[in-house]
């Protein structure tokens, strides 16, 4: 039996809040380069598309950020993770998407956990797992 192997790469960066087309930019130099050195996955830090600063994140537009990710994700011909913030009957969520570089947006997970008082002064926690996600031939969880 033949295994196949994935390989993940991680964006590990200095994202400035609320600058969004900056630290597109800069992801879209990272995940290209991870998948130049050949990832099948990316993973980047949470709400790095607006900075992590949970007073103003929620503030961005959240869908445009999303079909930026995805878009990303397309060019680079990878799987991409990556955290932004979800809008539901008025209240806010740190969330994680899964996108597929084909399909786009196959997976989000609303963050259950959240840290510190900043955090839980502009979001909601979500009040449920994400279910695994088959992807190539594997199953993926978000958190």
């Amino acid at each position: 039996m033949s295994q196949r192997q994935t390989r993940v790469g991680i964006v590990q960066a200095a994202a400035v809040p609320g600058d969004v087309d900056r630290n597109l930019a800069v992801l879209e130099r990272w995940v290209g380069e991870a998948a130049a050195q050949g990832a099948d996955v990316v993973v980047t830090p949470e709400l790095f598309a607006t900075g992590y600063d949970p007073a103003t994140a929620w503030t961005q537009d959240a869908e445009q950020i999303r079909d930026q990710l995805a878009r990303l994700a397309r060019q680079a011909g990878v799987g991409l993770v990556a955290s932004t913030v979800d809008t539901a009957g008025g209240s806010f969520h740190i969330s994680a998407s899964f996108f597929d570089p084909d399909d786009g947006e196959i997976s989000r997970v609303r963050k259950r956990h959240l840290y510190g008082t900043t955090e839980r002064k502009y979001f909601v926690p979500g009040d449920d797992y994400g279910l695994p996600v088959d992807w190539r031939g594997l199953r993926w969880g978000l958190g």
